[in-house]
């Protein structure tokens, strides 16, 4: 599914799915590449690229090439930008861009290009999905947590006030571009939550991987790029497996991806998305799950430390002094419970590499599994 192109600092992954395929490149230096993709794609579309501006800042100089590329190859160039923070991702900010796109005259064989991180791939997937029926995007993240995961596979959506991604679409893009240089300059703390999205495919799927990012922690607080390279690109074949298997998330495969994330999206709202970042908040729902997996005595003990372990290892060695309390993020689990009928789903673990998924779990587990964690993470 994935190949190493002979002196390129590069790799290339195919998602394959029933009715269409295409490809999740991840490399240093591959603005050219999406400049090539899109002059094959369709010669003669209007660009859109979608971002915000910290991120126009943060890259002048792939800003400038992909600019200068375009123009080169006869493509008109727009850029759309809108505010960051995940309290952007609503129907209002969608509404100010769907009125832009307008104005500029986009057209239905026009092509948007999502630039940014997990907010705006999934705020430039909605839009693509939605506006005038449908248009063409690609996705070009530039945090490891969206060049992991939700670049790839196509779930796009905005939050509403009752909660994370509830408006959405699966809406896949037409080529993923990941390129690792534009990582050099992600804070530190953006980078260690992308690496706990990456120690959930770890966790979850591979042993081998788990062992490997023990072997590779250096190299990766480093951002050695040949090191990120095969991270990002053994993920992206991971998601793209289960995109394959259960693209409109059906089948009950694609929800092993969700590990973590039922305590962590529950975490991420109590806390307004203001405290915690996404993969701050799944290193904690993971935490819990590993504690909840041994109280049912699914899990033998010691599973907890080996996820504390590789967390750790990773980085993911403290989080924002203001945690909730256990009762505050228990009301969002009930909630969650009564929008799926009374029961509530978590994937859990057996072990490392052998997932579980497991219908309505004991309250009582789960509330005692938060208040260890969140009290152990408050006394670090």
């Amino acid at each position: 599914m994935a190949r190493i192109e002979p002196g390129l600092e590069r790799e290339t992954v195919s998602v394959n799915l029933p009715q269409r395929k295409y490809s999740v490149v991840v490399g240093s230096g591959i603005v050219k590449d999406i400049v090539d993709y899109i002059s094959y794609s369709a010669p003669s579309r209007t660009v859109v690229l979608l971002t915000q501006p910290p991120i126009a800042r943060a890259h002048p100089s792939f800003l400038k090439s992909l600019e200068e590329l375009l123009a080169g190859a006869g493509f008109p160039f727009h850029l759309v930008t809108f505010p960051s923070g995940e309290r952007y991702k609503n129907i209002n900010t969608v509404k100010k861009i769907y009125e832009k796109l307008l104005e500029l005259g986009v057209e239905r064989r026009d092509l948007l290009v999502a630039w940014g991180g997990g907010v705006v791939g999934d705020v430039g997937g909605f839009i693509a999905a939605s506006y005038l029926r449908g248009i063409d995007y690609l996705q070009v993240p530039t945090t490891l947590m969206a060049m992991v995961d939700s670049s790839i596979g196509g779930k796009v959506g905005i939050n509403l006030g009752e909660g994370k991604n509830l408006a959405g679409f699966f809406y896949q893009p037409k080529g993923v571009f990941c390129d690792v240089s534009l990582l050099k300059t992600l804070p530190r703390r953006e980078l260690v939550s992308g690496m706990a999205e990456v120690a959930k495919y770890a966790l979850v799927f591979q042993s081998s991987f788990y062992s490997f990012l023990l072997r590779n922690k250096q190299k990766l607080a480093s951002r050695d790029e040949t090191s990120l390279i095969r991270v990002i690109s053994r993920c992206a074949r991971l998601k793209a497996r289960m995109v394959k298997e259960d693209e409109l998330d059906l089948k009950d495969r694609r929800i092993l991806l969700n590990y973590g994330h039922t305590l962590g999206h529950a975490l991420e709202r109590v806390t307004s998305y203001r405290e915690l970042l996404h993969g701050e908040a799944v290193a904690l729902g993971m935490l819990v799950a590993a504690k909840i997996s041994e109280g049912m005595g699914l899990a033998d003990e010691g599973l907890y430390g080996v996820h504390r372990e590789l967390l750790e290892s990773l980085g993911i060695t403290s989080l924002p002094s203001f945690l909730p309390s256990s009762e505050e993020v228990m009301e969002v689990v009930r909630y969650d419970k009564k929008r799926a009928g009374g029961k509530l789903r978590m994937v859990l673990l057996r072990k490392v590499a052998s997932p579980a998924i497991v219908e309505d779990p004991p309250e009582r587990l789960i509330r005692r599994a938060l208040e260890e964690v969140l009290k152990e993470e408050k006394g670090r």
